[in-house]
């Protein structure tokens, strides 16, 4: 395959790696809980990544790397009220195989 279509399939060096997420929230139903949700906003922001659903990965073309998954998950677990984290291995976000499904 050429280095152009592999670039535009996002394949073998063009791939694009990230990572999901998965936690509970111990927090009282009657409790804000936007103070949680806009502080993980910010911290994501200052990593230079995005999310969506909790898979996170970067802008653009650039991939997350194993720093990204232990910085996440270490500023997540000092959260009060975040239980049950599990971090997932990097996989391919744009063709799998999405084993966390």
């Amino acid at each position: 395959m050429k280095k152009r279509l592999r670039k535009k399939l996002r394949l073998q060096e063009f791939r694009q790696m990230g990572f999901y997420v998965d936690f509970d929230i111990n927090l009282p139903l009657e409790e804000d809980w936007s103070p949680l949700w806009v502080a993980f906003g910010k911290f994501l922001k200052t990593q230079g990544l995005i999310t969506e659903c909790c898979y996170m990965t970067r802008p653009g073309r650039d991939s997350t790397t194993d720093t990204d998954r232990e910085a996440v998950a270490a500023w997540l677990q000092q959260q009060p009220g975040v239980s049950n984290l599990k971090v997932w291995p990097l996989d391919d976000a744009w063709h799998g195989p999405f084993k966390w499904l």
